[in-house]
């Protein structure tokens, strides 16, 4: 038993770990890229995590089957899609405002489950999702709105790209 909470501690921590080290994503990608652009930029991001991840993928070649390749590659191909379609909205506009488009995101991906995989949501987690995305647009929308500091920089674009993402 000691074992098993042990684990879902740990579990809890490398979480903890991931939204620290995700949080300022935004704002950082959007310096880091007034320096080398949108493109540049993922082509370094990705030469990273190649490098990087290519140890624990000759681990477990022995495991892989042409149905999990495939799979890979497709998850593969829609992840840089959304990484380009993200790092290409914060260059157009502000981070900030990519950062409240994507609040909308779980609501899409609780649409994506239903079309997709046939999921059933209930109404209670539908509810629960809206209002967690309502609440995140108040505290970041709010401030600028009762300031009458409107400048988010809206652009069709940058708010077409983030929602790819």
């Amino acid at each position: 038993m000691k074992q098993k909470n042990k684990k879902k501690i740990i579990w809890y921590v490398v979480a903890a770990i991931a939204v620290l080290l995700a949080s300022p994503n935004s704002t950082i990608v959007k310096v880091t890229m007034d320096e080398v652009g949108p493109l540049w930029f993922n082509v370094f991001r990705f030469a990273v995590i190649a490098v990087l991840m290519t140890p624990f993928i000759i681990m477990s070649i022995k495991k892989m089957t042409k149905k999990n390749v495939r799979y890979a590659l497709l998850s593969g191909v829609a992840y840089a899609t959304a990484v380009v379609g993200y790092t290409s909205a914060i260059h157009l506009s502000q981070a900030s405002y990519v950062s409240t488009i994507d609040l909308a995101i779980p609501i899409l991906l609780m649409v994506y489950s239903i079309l997709l995989t046939k999921e059933k949501v209930t109404r209670k987690s539908f509810i629960g999702i809206g209002i967690a995305a309502l609440g995140g647009f108040i505290i970041i929308a709010l401030p600028s709105l009762l300031s009458g500091n409107l400048e988010y920089g809206f652009s069709i674009q940058a708010t077409l790209l983030a929602f790819l993402n």
